[in-house]
């Protein structure tokens, strides 16, 4: 049975006018670039993720009511070949989001017909369903919701050719999970593309797209962007079944082989709160005093769980043949004190390091039993043995029974925090295990 929130206390409420300007204002302020740099520049100011994401939390309550969800749309006029988006424009993709949220809630595809032409909301309603599957998929967990905030913000609203306005947009949001109740999962910056147009006086959509998961691994494979739309219906649901076949199965069979293997000893322990701590505080902001934000270069999830680990104290290695620094951005796979390892910002170098790393330095346990992670740990997901992103465990996710089922994690490129593992998308993921860092 779904853990709904009852209709009546739905709240949707029209903000005052004054209210709505201080919102544009902010929205103006903040204009992220698919980059995911820490602050933005804007011609009127710059102002970080965090400061906007405290603005959504303000929101939280309005006028004495509990608001179990919120949406609007910030519009934002950063560059000179911008449109100006008029109200029905805006009311289109508010009402969009809205059943896009409530399709997410209650774990059931909404009606999106009749703000589409010609049937284009089918790879829109097929992105939807993926993320529905996925929410479905973990055995003994509700990935409903018992509410949600989130604010989209228009980067840009272009006029093409043909008449039809190009939308680009980041959704922000915050989500609570019946599975994980006291816990506020957040989502910052995940790209939207709408198209829209004018028919009979009506502002319609034709179609829209989400770069989750599945969208980005077609274009890693070299499907033509044109092509993404059509490859992305014809496989979703085969690529439900492999992660459901892979990721569920395969990870439970090899836990229960592996559960009684001795654990790693390493000198000195892995301070998992300290690891923890800066995962916290560059989620949506980078530390671009010390380190490059590789964002926009390929990703900087490595990069970021490199970056905690090193704060957890797993010194950084230039002894042996195994090797694991970041002094500067040069890349360096050699044993001097300059430059960045390939094993600081890939995955696939990471996880070999991790592996075959003796004497000095980091000491893990690569795929690991995987329900015996703890905050702190390492993931990695992939596709078929390629290792494509890197998260880090904040916690374990128990059914009723206490058994762990799934994990919250924090990452960068997507960034996400205190997000449940199982809803990345990925068919293959292991567990890293950081037992600590051996002095010789």
């Amino acid at each position: 049975m779904k853990n709904e929130v009852p209709k009546e206390e739905k709240v949707y409420k029209i903000l005052p006018f004054g209210l709505c300007m201080a919102l544009c204002l902010w929205g103006i302020a903040f204009i992220t670039s698919l980059r995911e740099q820490e602050t933005v520049q804007t011609q009127e100011e710059t102002v970080s993720e965090e400061a906007f994401l405290s603005k959504i939390q303000s929101l939280e309550v309005l006028d004495g009511l509990q608001v179990s969800a919120f949406g609007t749309v910030i519009q934002s006029q950063d560059l000179s070949e911008n449109i100006s988006l008029n109200e029905a424009q805006l009311a289109l993709l508010k009402e969009f989001m809205n059943r896009y949220m409530e399709s997410l809630a209650y774990l059931d595809c909404c009606d999106f017909s009749d703000l589409f032409l010609n049937g284009g909301e089918t790879l829109s309603v097929s992105s939807i369903r993926f993320q529905i599957g996925l929410r479905q998929m973990t055995p003994g967990a509700d990935y409903s919701l018992l509410s949600y905030r989130y604010v989209l913000n228009c980067v840009s609203a272009i006029e093409q050719e043909d008449g039809s306005i190009l939308v680009s947009a980041q959704e922000t949001s915050i989500q609570v999970f019946a599975q994980t109740p006291d816990v506020e999962s957040k989502r910052f910056s995940v790209v939207h593309t709408f198209t829209m147009v004018l028919k009979n006086g009506e502002w319609y959509l034709t179609q829209h797209e989400q770069a989750d998961c599945l969208y980005l691994v077609l274009k890693s494979e070299g499907v033509e962007e044109e092509d993404i739309p059509e490859r992305y219906v014809e496989t979703v649901g085969e690529y439900l079944e492999l992660i459901r076949e892979q990721y569920l199965d395969r990870l439970q069979e090899e836990t229960e082989e592996a559960l009684d293997e001795p654990a790693e000893e390493a000198d000195f322990p892995y301070d998992r709160a300290a690891a923890l701590a800066y995962s916290y505080a560059y989620i949506y902001k980078r530390n671009s005093g010390s380190y490059v934000d590789y964002s926009g270069l390929g990703g900087n999830c490595q990069n970021y769980v490199s970056q905690c680990l090193f704060a957890g104290g797993i010194p950084m290695d230039i002894v042996g043949d195994e090797i694991w620094k970041w002094y500067d951005a040069r890349i360096s796979n050699t044993n001097s004190v300059y430059g960045r390892s390939s094993s600081w910002t890939g995955v696939d170098e990471f996880v070999l390091y991790a592996q075959s790393n003796t004497g000095y330095g980091l000491v893990a346990e690569v795929d690991a039993p995987y329900f015996t992670g703890e905050a702190g740990d390492v993931l990695q997901f992939g596709t078929e043995g390629d290792w494509r992103h890197a998260v880090i465990i904040t916690d374990v996710v128990c059914d009723e029974n206490g058994t762990v089922i799934d994990y919250l994690v924090n990452s960068n490129t997507s960034n996400l925090e205190n997000y449940p593992a199982s809803l990345y998308g990925y068919p293959e993921v292991i567990l890293t295990k950081i037992i600590g860092w051996n002095e010789e």
